[in-house]
């Protein structure tokens, strides 16, 4: 309930010990057996323990009723990295040194709120990472999971150290950017891969699908083709194989 997760198939957590009177959401997938133990001065933590720390970059994120555990691998040896919404706004973070293993929770928006400060079901975050030079958004792999917020849910990512992966691999380009009625999209992929292209708006919201199932390797180009698509700027995300490539793109009528 605090943000603190255990994810035992990649021997990670950052739970404090338990504490009696504090509340816990289990999440099981087979039948187990659950074991309190009382003498707390006798429980060691083990080696898989990732303490938490806080971030000093990032906004504090306001803990709500729900939230998606993350979990990021692949990072320098100190910084921080955030969970932004497509909407720009952070919705979780973590400081992090020397570590195999960063644990983050994204925390849902407050329904009991009239701003919109959260997470909301079914829209794209992005992970932005700071370090000693500076702030960026980074290349990623999805080891499971995706880049979308679901509630109680799990992303596993990767940190691609080539930066230059998009531009040989995923969404090349789109021509005209700016357009007022058709536009192109090509997409590039390295081997035989399932895709999913599709369109979202500036709030994370997918909005229209342009291609999806299992293609070749080579380029590809396609047309979204989609009147109901009003004036303004929208994000194409192409998700190939377990590599994701975004790109803006401008309509006007």
């Amino acid at each position: 309930m605090e943000g603190h997760f255990y994810i035992a198939g990649k021997k990670f957590h950052n739970l404090p010990p338990l504490r009696s009177g504090s509340k816990y959401r289990i999440v099981i997938t087979k039948p187990v057996e659950l074991v309190w133990n009382l003498d707390t001065a006798k429980v060691k933590l083990p080696s898989l323990y990732h303490e938490y720390k806080s971030p000093s970059h990032f906004e504090p994120v306001e803990p709500t009723e729900s939230n998606m555990s993350i979990l990021v691998t692949g990072l320098p040896p100190e910084g921080e990295i955030g969970i932004v919404a497509e909407r720009g706004i952070c919705i979780g973070a973590a400081a992090f040194s020397n570590q195999e293993w960063v644990g983050v929770a994204a925390w849902g928006n407050n329904p009991n709120s009239e701003e919109i400060d959260g997470g909301i079901r079914g829209e794209l975050f992005h992970l932005v990472l700071t370090d000693s030079s500076g702030e960026h958004r980074i290349s990623y792999e999805i080891l499971d999971g995706d880049a979308i917020f679901e509630p109680d849910g799990l992303a596993v990512f990767k940190v691609v150290d080539d930066y230059n992966l998009e531009s040989e691999y995923g969404l090349s380009m789109l021509y005209p950017n700016p357009f007022c009625a058709v536009t192109l999209i090509d997409i590039n992929l390295k081997n035989i891969c399932e895709i999913d292209l599709a369109i979202y708006d500036q709030n994370g919201k997918r909005l229209s699908d342009i291609a999806s199932g299992l293609m070749k390797p080579g380029k590809h180009t396609f047309s979204p083709g989609d009147s109901r698509l009003s004036s303004g700027l929208y994000t194409v995300r192409l998700k190939y194989g377990n590599y994701v490539s975004t790109r803006k793109m401008m309509l006007v009528k």
